[in-house]
Formats: structure tokens, C-alpha cells, sequence
């Protein structure tokens, strides 16, 4: 499955501690099954809200919910599904010493997307462990560069729902656990922050070979 998105969002600081937001996102995916079952194709529409608390200790506690409308696109039908997530992830970073930091982080996250007459509605819960080390330059020309490491072990429990594709009805199997690692780098300018990680999944039920993010930041 390729698969492809965009996100775009603003954020207030409402004191020293706690910035709100929104976004809204789009994606696309192109899932084929081998040619047993033909190709499809799913597109996504979100929209959500965000809440991020930070303090001068290192704790920070990210909180995120997040409305999807999904339609899925196959030879001889269409099918559009509402989809709602919500996700909290706090994590304590830890400076070392040569502006080395290790950050051990948490994450829960609940998805429900409703079924239809034939279908039965989807309720998944995600529960993630990592850690993320990370090495601090400052650049003569004033630029903050950071690359890292990060490591997660992640688990999931769905409930036993179908899904339809064509005339073909399938279980939903659960991933079960599965490891991710990733290489990052972030990097700040005043009023500019980038971001490019590169991640790969993998588990005995799932396997993602990789996985790009990029990002960009301006603070007014």
C-alpha cells in the first residue's frame, strides 16, 4: 500500500506552559491485494484540535482529537466511513551532559470508524512505549541542528469487526505488537523550524519497509 498526506494547522500559546490548535489534513492511499481481490483506492478528509503542555522540567503531555471522513474506492462500489481518534502522549526529556538528552515517552490512543448495514463498526486502542535520543549543534550561522534516534515498541486491541471489499467480506486482524525505529532531524532559526524523520515498522502481522515525515514551522 503507498500512501501519501498533507497537513497543515495554527496554534496559540495561551501562557508559558500550554499551546491550542487545529489542523485540518488530507491523504490518499493505493491498496492492492495481489489480484486476488482486485485494487481500491481511500481517501481521507480530517479536521481536529490539539492541546500541548510543557514545563520547565522536561514534562510534556500531547492531547489530540481528530475527526476523519473516509471514502474507499473499489472496481464496482464506493463506500464513505466517519472515523474519530483521540490520542494522549506525555514524555520527560532528560538533559545529559555535552547537550546530549534522552526522552523515555507514553503514548494511548482510542479509533472508532462506524460500519455500515453489512459491516460492523471498528474499535481499535493503541498503546505505545519509546524512547528518543537526541545530540544538540548550534551552527555558526545560528541554526539549532538536533538529529536522533528513537525507538518504540507498539501494541493494539481491536474489537472482532468486518469490513466489505468488492463482493468479498473479511475479518479485521489486530497488528499485534510491532517495533519501530526511526532517524530524525529537527533544526530551529528564530522564527523557522524544520523537521525530516525516516521510520520503518515492523511486526510479525504488520510491516511498513518505510516511512517518510517532514515538516515545517514558523512562529510568529
Amino acid at each position: 500500500m503507498d500512501s501519501h498526506s498533507l497537513q497543515v494547522g495554527a496554534d496559540r500559546a495561551v501562557n508559558d506552559n500550554l499551546r491550542l490548535g487545529g489542523f485540518v489534513g488530507t491523504s490518499r492511499a493505493d491498496v492492492d491485494f495481489n489480484g486476488e481481490y482486485s485494487k481500491g483506492k481511500l481517501r481521507s478528509q480530517a479536521v481536529g484540535l490539539y492541546a500541548t503542555f510543557a514545563n520547565e522540567q522536561g514534562w510534556y503531555l500531547d492531547n489530540i482529537a481528530k475527526y476523519e471522513l473516509l471514502t474507499a474506492k473499489f472496481v464496482d462500489e464506493k463506500r464513505k466511513y466517519n472515523a474519530v481518534s483521540l490520542s494522549s502522549e506525555i514524555g520527560k526529556r532528560f538533559a545529559l551532559s555535552n547537550d546530549w538528552s534522552i526522552t523515555p515517552q507514553a503514548q494511548l490512543a482510542y479509533h472508532t470508524i462506524n460500519g455500515k448495514a453489512d459491516e460492523s463498526r471498528l474499535n481499535l486502542f493503541t498503546a505505545r512505549a519509546g524512547v528518543r535520543v537526541a545530540k544538540s549543534f548550534t551552527l555558526n550561522n545560528g541554526w539549532n541542528v538536533q538529529p536522533y534516534a528513537e525507538v518504540n515498541a507498539i501494541t493494539e486491541k481491536a474489537n472482532k469487526a468486518k469490513v466489505r471489499v468488492n463482493q468479498y467480506q473479511f475479518d479485521v486482524a489486530e497488528n499485534k505488537g510491532r517495533v519501530q525505529t526511526a532517524l530524525g532531524l529537527t533544526a530551529g532559526n528564530r522564527n523557522h523550524r524544520l523537521g525530516l524523520e525516516a521510520s520503518i515498522t515492523s511486526g510479525s502481522k504488520f510491516k511498513q519497509p518505510l516511512s517518510v515525515l517532514a515538516n515545517y514551522r514558523y512562529q510568529w
